[in-house]
């Protein structure tokens, strides 16, 4: 009687931890309908099962299969259960699967170093308090930050490894001890080590997925910004032309006295607003510039620029308009929510020293400014599609061989570049 609780067990445990380890995730329609029919349902459906398997053969090899069949049924049961209630692609489910088998795995190995291998009331109160300890550990230092759209590159050859080693590692070597009754503490201490490298394992793989993510989409941000500096060189050259053509038809107009001098002074002012150029001595530097300051100017933010932008003539133009468009959007952005003008204001400045070129850009902010890895962390809801911007500064500065810091000082905040120093020929 109590092996067959015990094999339903196993499924509410897979059950509880599917559950809980994708609450964050989309749920599909009518969840809490779902979930209560899911634990009936695949309760029910899960007692049959384990009702099937509820004997012991007597020939080694029939009972590796024996064991297998039944605790995989019970696995399969559970995992439909969550698949049904969450949404996620197939291979997700499998990868998180994995996760759960070693989870419970990791949490019986616990309780059986504790009590030994006790089929009983206690080993059942055990096994259920060693299972709510180790998954909610679990779920507060690694689950909790699982975000769902990472997980959906997961593909075949990401799931197989793991599920060789849950084959290998714990039904089969499980089987195996309870055919012979292997119930020592060193064969638990070695089976939680099993189940601990193969946790660890699948958190690896996660964060290469994430890392992955991660720079396509700074990639992509760099090829959007190559676009975006072409697109703004054009604009500038256009409007430098248009103010020019303007300029000139003021000057016929007040020389045929034809319109006020008032007005024709408001005109000039107009165009003075759209013709205001920034000569930093690098031209993929001026356009950016040039673009920022009409921001700045349309937002009543104060910019002041000493740039001297000779020394970074070697960098690709797209590079240096994503680096410091960056560091320009966030400053913009970040002194655009300030109530008080005086704190209103943009201060750039580019220097030769010594051979490097020297970049400080210096804000007013309200917000305090948190770092992580050296870098700010986006401080928008949605971190999964935010914070790109800084990451992508990082790898351009690296790309150049330079160095890259963020301070903040009370409610300023600085950002220092140190790029080599280099004439465009090089």
């Amino acid at each position: 009687m109590m092996s067959f609780l015990f094999r339903c067990l196993f499924f509410l445990d897979i059950l509880f931890l599917g559950l809980l380890y994708t609450a964050k995730f989309p749920k599909r329609s009518h969840y809490p309908l779902r979930a209560a029919l899911a634990c009936i349902v695949g309760l029910a459906v899960s007692c049959g099962w384990a009702a099937l398997f509820d004997g012991k053969p007597q020939l080694l090899g029939l009972y590796l299969l024996y064991e297998s069949v039944g605790f995989l049924g019970q696995f399969f049961i559970a995992l439909f259960c969550v698949y049904s209630c969450v949404q996620m692609q197939p291979w997700t489910c499998l990868y998180l699967g994995t996760f759960f088998w070693f989870t419970q795995q990791a949490s019986y190995s616990i309780a059986s170093i504790l009590i030994g291998n006790s089929i009983n009331f206690r080993g059942l109160i055990t096994s259920i308090a060693s299972l709510l300890v180790v998954a909610l550990l679990l779920y507060w230092l690694f689950v909790r930050y699982i975000e769902a759209p990472i997980l959906e590159r997961i593909h075949s050859h990401t799931v197989f490894p793991s599920w060789i080693l849950m084959l290998l590692g714990c039904l089969v070597l499980n089987s195996y001890a309870g055919f012979y009754n292997e119930t020592s503490c060193t064969y638990y201490l070695a089976l939680l080590l099993i189940d601990t490298v193969v946790l660890f394992y699948q958190y690896t793989i996660y964060q290469t997925l994430g890392l992955e993510r991660e720079n396509e989409t700074v990639r992509l941000l760099l090829t959007q910004s190559s676009k975006q500096y072409q697109i703004a060189k054009q604009n500038m050259e256009q409007v430098n032309i248009k103010c020019h053509d303007l300029r000139h038809q003021i000057r016929l107009f007040r020389g045929a006295g034809r319109i006020d001098e008032s007005v024709l002074k408001e005109m000039e002012q107009a165009v003075d607003a759209y013709d205001i150029t920034v000569k930093t001595g690098n031209p993929a530097l001026d356009v950016l510039l040039t673009e920022k300051n009409q921001i700045c100017r349309s937002k009543q933010i104060g910019f002041t620029c000493m740039a001297d932008g000779k020394g970074l003539a070697y960098m690709e133009p797209a590079d240096l308009y994503a680096l410091f468009g960056n560091a320009l959007e966030n400053a913009i952005e970040a002194t655009e929510q300030l109530t008080d003008p005086a704190q209103k204001q943009i201060v750039l400045t580019v220097r030769p020293v010594e051979g490097f070129c020297s970049v400080h850009l210096q804000n007013y902010t309200k917000e305090p400014l948190r770092l992580e890895n050296g870098l700010p962390v986006t401080s928008k809801q949605d971190r999964l599609n935010h914070g790109f911007g800084t990451r992508s500064m990082q790898l351009l500065v690296e790309k150049y061989g330079g160095e890259l810091t963020f301070q903040q000082e009370a409610d300023v905040v600085n950002i220092y570049m140190l790029l080599p120093s280099r004439p465009a020929s090089e």
